[in-house]
């Protein structure tokens, strides 16, 4: 359970309650899968216009072009009414390396 703990967060289980209590450990399941396949699609690059497009200046002046990138952030942990200590760093670690990490994955793929 502690290699799955801190495969999710780093370091979580140092800064999980220990040990487990009795209710946590019934409710709590790992199950093991085999992933035999799998499927994707990614786009890397900016925009593809076409030639003509690219000759185009009207279209150039009047229409714009470009990307939006999307990815997936983690907001600001929120903490129980009840607790009373600061969020780990492990947790504000992950949260802020993820973030950093997807951002710079999708400005980059746009740059390709």
């Amino acid at each position: 359970m502690e290699l799955i703990t801190n495969g999710v967060v780093p370091d979580r289980w140092k800064t999980s309650r220990q040990p487990p209590t009795k209710a946590e450990m019934q409710s709590t399941s790992i199950l093991k899968v085999k992933i035999t396949s799998g499927s994707a699609k990614f786009r890397d690059g900016g925009v593809s216009d076409d030639k003509h497009d690219l000759q185009n200046e009207d279209a150039q002046n009047s229409v714009w072009t470009g990307v939006v990138p999307v990815f997936s952030s983690l907001g600001e942990p929120v903490s129980t009414t009840y607790n009373k200590v600061d969020v780990p760093a492990n947790v504000t670690d992950f949260i802020k390396d993820y973030n950093n990490e997807n951002k710079e994955y999708v400005l980059s793929a746009i740059k390709k």
